[in-house]
């Protein structure tokens, strides 16, 4: 496993693991709680609003539409508090 040092002269080290998990339509329910806690904490930093993904925007066939255009969903978990958040990766061709 991979080893960060804490940049102190403790000697201290800090281990992070990391898993990243590409997401299928089959994990629209996953993304759906995922994409909509993002939108709702840093609505600045996306293309749509929270608002879009809704009521009548808030349907299975959408969420799985959603991954399934020509490009990936990666989730970053890791052992760090409030880390599960939505990437972007692009899919190999």
């Amino acid at each position: 496993m991979p080893r960060a040092s804490s940049g102190k002269s403790s000697g201290l080290t800090l281990v992070v693991a990391i898993e990243l998990r590409l997401l299928t339509p089959d994990d629209w329910s996953v993304w759906r709680s995922l994409r909509r806690s993002a939108l709702a904490e840093s609505p600045g930093a996306f293309g749509s609003r929270l608002a879009d993904w809704l009521g009548d925007g808030d349907r299975e066939d959408r969420w799985r539409a959603r991954l399934s255009i020509l490009r990936a969903d990666v989730v970053e978990k890791s052992d760090r508090k409030r880390s599960d958040r939505p990437r972007r990766a692009i899919r190999p061709i």
